[in-house]
């Protein structure tokens, strides 16, 4: 176990916002929950901390559990908090009713983002328990069943989908690994929520941690938050590959020249133009970006991550943090770097074939093809 105390806090939700993809909910999320959280508590920075535990470290018998939130980012508004306190309640719930009972005592992120990492911290902090150093995804994911969770074959049912107000439903179906059909009624839910609501499920023992999803996240997004959050360091692409805390490389540091968005069966949807020194690159994202392309080529796909972050602050950006209410640019966007990173290792655990039709699906009607990986992708930095 390691203690991670208020800097590395904050570090870990910078890295993890990069990681996301695009998604994951913006980081400013996350940093209000933790203020919020704060400011309730009366507590200072030096108050703060949370355990995070090596999966590895984790007593066979005992469980992690999922806490979330599903839905379109842009729907996200004001204090998430009791989401985030009533799906972990019904989390406890659900697993008290499993056969046999179980308790929950570790809590662990879905996918990585500045919002959907924060919130399994969140959870650690409010309930006292640790924060497992993993996620259920490597990076954020459109869906559920995109999830290495899914991927790698764990039961997607029970999950428990909650608003504010407490409202509650529980998804138990007949085939539990139906991680398409949980995720086709829990984006129905999150729709009759307002585009946006809590979620929890997924619980996980420890070989379930250590064999199918993305261990070590937790620590890593840490490493990849301090070099962020570093205003001497102005090339973090740069830094993170040469320190080799991470696979990566740096696309252009550019201008967002267009783009456009809309919540559509609750996701947001649309692209984002970039600009560089005359060269031209497009994103294509479903609340997370799911490829680039220049010129008409496709450079690189989902499941590998395509992020950007403020050239100025070093901040990451989610296509959210890029688009008005009415899905139009911001005005006054500040220049940002754009790159590709590598996802983890654990996406290959199926075949290549397993992968391609998954993501294939995400990619119309922008792309047709196979998709493309990182260690295929041979770009020059502009």
């Amino acid at each position: 176990m390691t203690t991670f105390k208020y800097d590395q806090i904050l570090d870990s939700i910078w890295g993890a916002a990069l990681m996301a993809g695009g998604g994951g909910g913006s980081l400013q999320y996350g940093l209000d929950l933790l203020e919020s959280y704060m400011h309730v508590h009366t507590l200072e920075p030096e108050d703060v901390s949370i355990t995070v535990i090596d999966p590895h470290g984790i007593p066979a018998e005992n469980y992690a559990g999922v806490t979330a939130g599903i839905g379109a980012p842009t729907a996200i508004q004001g204090d998430f908090s009791p989401y985030v306190k009533n799906a972990f309640a019904l989390l406890q719930s659900l697993a008290a009713q499993a056969t046999p009972p179980r308790a929950i005592t570790y809590s662990m992120a879905v996918e990585l983002g500045g919002f959907n990492t924060f919130i399994p911290m969140l959870v650690a902090l409010a309930q006292g328990i640790p924060l497992v150093d993993a996620d259920g995804s490597g990076r954020a994911v459109p869906a559920l069943n995109t999830t290495l969770l899914a991927v790698n074959g764990n039961n997607a049912s029970p999950i428990g989908l909650v608003d504010n107000n407490n409202n509650q439903v529980i998804l138990a179906l007949q085939d539990p690994k139906d991680a398409q059909l949980a995720e086709t009624l829990a984006r129905q839910v999150a729709v009759g929520f307002g585009n946006i609501c809590g979620l929890s499920g997924w619980m996980i023992h420890k070989d379930a941690l250590i064999n199918t999803v993305a261990t070590g996240s937790i620590s890593l997004c840490q490493k990849i938050g301090a070099v962020l959050r570093d205003s001497s360091i102005t090339d973090k692409f740069g830094e993170l590959k040469q320190r080799g805390i991470v696979s990566c490389r740096k696309v252009c540091s550019a201008t967002i020249s267009a783009g456009a968005s809309k919540e559509q069966d609750g996701f947001d949807r649309g692209f984002v133009e970039y600009t560089a020194n005359g060269t031209s690159y497009k994103t294509v994202f479903q609340n997370e970006t799911l490829l680039i392309q220049s010129a008409g080529e496709v450079l690189m796909t989902a499941p590998d991550i395509i992020a950007c972050y403020d050239q100025q602050s070093g901040r990451p950006l989610t296509n959210a943090d890029l688009f008005d209410a009415q899905g139009k640019v911001k005005q006054g966007l500040p220049p940002v770097a754009l790159g590709l990173i590598a996802v983890d290792q654990q996406w290959w655990n199926q075949d290549y074939e397993v992968i391609n039709a998954l993501w294939q699906e995400y990619f119309k009607p922008d792309y047709n093809g196979d998709i493309k990986r990182f260690t295929d992708t041979d770009v020059a930095c502009v």
